[in-house]
């Protein structure tokens, strides 16, 4: 039973983390990690959806993150509610770095907010994702 409660606990907490990129951005910087940004329409666009299959729940991909890079998913579903807040904030990121609106549009940034390098489009396995950000096995 405790483990059960410990694992939602620790659920809600990383899904708060995950909704606040000020949290992110502060622990990217403590931690020297870049942040990958990832514009998606979770509910309506195609490529989105394929790329949280083939990439973000490939049982591998916790393995690329923790090691690399801290990601913060700016979501614009249609369907799905989100809090104002979730909202006002991924609409400041992409006035900030997805202007023209693409999904899913990915953006590797340095913990100090300078893009690395963009990806507009859908990989189409992990390796072409890990390729894109260029790490080494």
């Amino acid at each position: 039973m405790r483990i059960v409660i410990t694992l939602l606990i620790c659920y809600a907490v990383h899904d708060t983390i995950a909704q606040d990129y000020g949290v992110i951005k502060n622990q990217a910087k403590q931690n020297d990690l870049p942040i990958l940004l990832v514009f998606s329409g979770s509910d309506w666009c195609a490529n989105c959806i394929r790329l949280k299959k083939v990439v973000f729940d490939d049982p591998n991909y916790s393995n690329v993150e923790k090691d690399h890079f801290l990601k913060y998913t700016a979501d614009f579903p249609r369907v799905k509610k989100e809090s104002p807040e979730y909202y006002k904030q991924n609409e400041k990121l992409a006035e900030r770095f997805n202007p023209k609106g693409n999904f899913p549009f990915l953006v590797l940034l340095s913990h100090e907010e300078k893009v690395i390098r963009s990806y507009k489009g859908k990989f189409n396995n992990l390796a072409e994702f890990e390729a894109w950000l260029k790490i080494e096995k």
